[in-house]
């Protein structure tokens, strides 16, 4: 009989521990202070993914421009060239030394 009553007791004691832990849970949930703080972390989660996704935009861009300044200069180099040995035989073009 002892042994059952000390098992009750401690199911009582059990029961009324958990019951507690709930109720806390409940009154922190209850406040909104994890919605906000739930709101805010994906904010800032957005706002970061954002602004790597604007960063790589501006790197691929600045490579574009990159390229497309070296193909440049190199076209202009040869614009030069055709125009400084303005010949009709290209494969005979001496070799300007500056």
């Amino acid at each position: 009989m002892k042994i059952l009553t000390n098992y009750i007791t401690k199911k009582f004691e059990r029961t009324k521990y958990r019951l507690q832990v709930i109720e806390r849970r409940y009154k922190l949930f209850s406040c909104g202070a994890p919605m906000v703080l739930l709101m805010s972390l994906t904010i800032s989660i957005g706002t970061f993914l954002i602004d790597l996704q604007y960063r790589i935009r501006n790197v691929r861009q600045e490579n574009i421009n990159i390229r497309e300044n070296k193909l440049i200069e190199e076209k202009n180099k040869l614009l030069k060239i055709l125009k400084d040995y303005d010949c009709v035989n290209y494969e005979n073009i001496p070799i300007k030394r500056e």
